[in-house]
């Protein structure tokens, strides 16, 4: 159905929202071909499907540079920690390394309490219980800063 057929049986006294709401070839303002065109266009830049599935909208690549530079960065960033981490565990030769935590706290390193002596000093102890104690490092800690930087950038490209 046409938009402005929408409004074929309702009583409009305004003549400026009458103009606006009918049909070009009648006489009427309204934009028709411009609005499907605009529609048409924005069904192209997401995935109809993924936004009804997860509640919100995502550009798909290509569409919005900022917003696929954060995602690229994000991912990049979240690769050099895994990276970071299979390095430590060869470096002090713990396999048992982890990371834990969450918000800007994430991202300490787990070591089991038996086998801290062999965590380097310039490692920062943050946290701890009974069976592990949580560390950062240098690196930990800048990779973590563009991280988050990365996701403030993401959270604005999403708005």
């Amino acid at each position: 159905m046409k938009v402005h057929g929408l409004f074929k049986n309702c009583t409009i006294k305004s003549p400026l929202l009458q103009l606006a709401l009918h049909d070009p070839s009648k006489g009427g303002k309204f934009p028709q071909q411009e609005l499907y065109t605009l529609l048409a266009h924005f069904r192209t830049i997401f995935d109809e499907k993924q936004a009804k599935k997860d509640g919100n909208i995502q550009p798909k690549v290509g569409m919005n540079q900022a917003y696929d530079t954060a995602k690229a960065d994000i991912a990049t960033i979240e690769a050099d920690l895994e990276t970071y981490l299979r390095e430590m565990k060869k470096a002090i030769g713990v396999s048992d390394l982890k990371y834990w935590g969450s918000n800007k706290d994430r991202y300490q390193i787990e070591v089991p309490i038996a086998l801290t002596n062999r965590v380097p000093s310039d490692w920062v102890s943050k946290s701890q219980k009974k069976t592990h104690r949580r560390f950062w490092t240098s690196t930990i800690e800048q990779h973590l800063s563009n991280l988050m930087e990365a996701e403030d950038r993401l959270a604005v490209a999403q708005k």
